[in-house]
């Protein structure tokens, strides 16, 4: 995950950075998975989300090859991971916010698996796993998403 602003509303004291930009200051950064051995197409993340919190707590969703990472990047210069949610071993993983809910989706991995995963954010810096729901292809899940007259 990789924290920036454009360069006019960047904090004097952040991390510098050294990778060619423009109008971008990096202000944090992590790689706690970064992708291991036969990682399929060489990558440890799949996806990124957000959730914002009621009262205003920003948080970072990242998808990751064994589950989802939470960061609190509320601020940028100073975020913190605040959970990790296990899931199915997958390339794919995509997440969605809804209200106090994420709902992570994943398809097939090497063990064939794919499902739903839904994730309580009440608390957001104590993620609560509160169901899971798997099943054997054919069936798959890419993305996920909700029909808002209908969602409550």
């Amino acid at each position: 995950m990789v924290m920036a602003l454009p360069a006019a509303k960047a904090r004097a004291d952040a991390i510098p950075i050294s990778i060619p930009s423009r109008n971008i200051q990096l202000l944090s950064q992590w790689n706690q998975y970064p992708p291991g051995p036969n990682y399929p197409f060489g990558a440890g993340y799949s996806a990124c989300w957000s959730y914002i919190h009621s009262d205003g707590r920003e948080y970072a969703l990242l998808g990751t090859t064994n589950g989802l990472a939470i960061y609190n990047v509320t601020d940028p210069v100073n975020s913190y991971p605040v959970g990790f949610v296990n899931g199915p071993y997958s390339a794919w993983r995509e997440m969605k916010s809804y209200r106090n809910w994420i709902y992570v989706v994943t398809e097939p991995g090497t063990r064939r698996t794919a499902g739903l995963q839904i994730i309580r954010m009440t608390d957001p810096e104590h993620p609560q796993l509160v169901g899971t729901y798997t099943h054997q292809l054919p069936d798959l899940a890419h993305g996920r998403g909700r029909h808002e007259p209908r969602a409550s």
